[in-house]
Formats: C-alpha cells, sequence, structure tokens
C-alpha cells in the first residue's frame, strides 16, 4: 500500500501509537496535506495536562463516556467549565487553552479533527489550568 493510501485510510487500532503532550492516548486516524483526525482516550480518573495549540484548530466528538473541560479562548480572562457527554461536538480554537478530567469510571473516548494537520509535541505548549494533572 503506497503511503498517500496508508495516511488516508486508517482503522482504528485498538493500542494507542502515542501519547499526547497531554496525556492522552492517541490513535492515529485519516490524514491529507490540509487536515488530521485522531481519536483521544482518557482513562477513568485521568486528568489531563492544560495545553494550548501554537497553531491549530481542533474540532472534537465525543464518541463514548462522560468528563469536564476547562476551555478558555484566547484574550478572555477566565476560563469556562464544560460538561463533556457523548454526542457533543467542540470547537478549540488556535491559541485556546483546554483541559480535560474523566471522573467516571469508563473511558472519555474523543474523534478530534486537526486544522493543519498536527505538526508534532511541539505545536503544544503547556499551560496552567485549573485540575491537578494525574
Amino acid at each position: 500500500m503506497s503511503e498517500e493510501l496508508d495516511r488516508s485510510l486508517r482503522c482504528l487500532s485498538e493500542d494507542a501509537d502515542e501519547i499526547a503532550p497531554d496525556g492522552a492516548e492517541v490513535r492515529l486516524l485519516a490524514t491529507t496535506d490540509r487536515a488530521s483526525m485522531a481519536h483521544f482516550r482518557i482513562q477513568p480518573g485521568q486528568v489531563t495536562r492544560a495545553v494550548k495549540h501554537r497553531g491549530i484548530d481542533e474540532l472534537w466528538y465525543v464518541t463514548s463516556g462522560d468528563g469536564e473541560l476547562w476551555l478558555q479562548d484566547r484574550g478572555v480572562e477566565e476560563g469556562r467549565q464544560h460538561v463533556l457527554q457523548t454526542g457533543l461536538s467542540i470547537a478549540i480554537r488556535t491559541g485556546a487553552s483546554f483541559q480535560c478530567r474523566n471522573n467516571a469510571e469508563t473511558v472519555l473516548d474523543i474523534v478530534a479533527v486537526q486544522v493543519p494537520p498536527w505538526s508534532g509535541d511541539a505545536e503544544a505548549i503547556i499551560v496552567a489550568g485549573p485540575f491537578d494533572p494525574q
């Protein structure tokens, strides 16, 4: 299979491909020159590190589980907490700070699209957030 086809057709793997800078498990999905897609898993009781992205927008869709999202858009003094639940979609703009907490007894699964495509761990900047990361 060509590398181009391998990038545009990809099944969800059982095991994580990598760990995101915030600590979430990452399973890589399809990607193009203009966008990438990934599956994030946050384990029960897990709190991610708060981060912001240097140059990408991220669109999330919660496929299963429940949790909390702290989101602070750039230029806004205080962040807001949101309930994450199955079926919810969220837009995280470039420069917005965010952090997740899974205080449920089941995994929290999120499918996300990054525009432009994820360029590597240097894309994420660790910031201060309201939850103590675990």
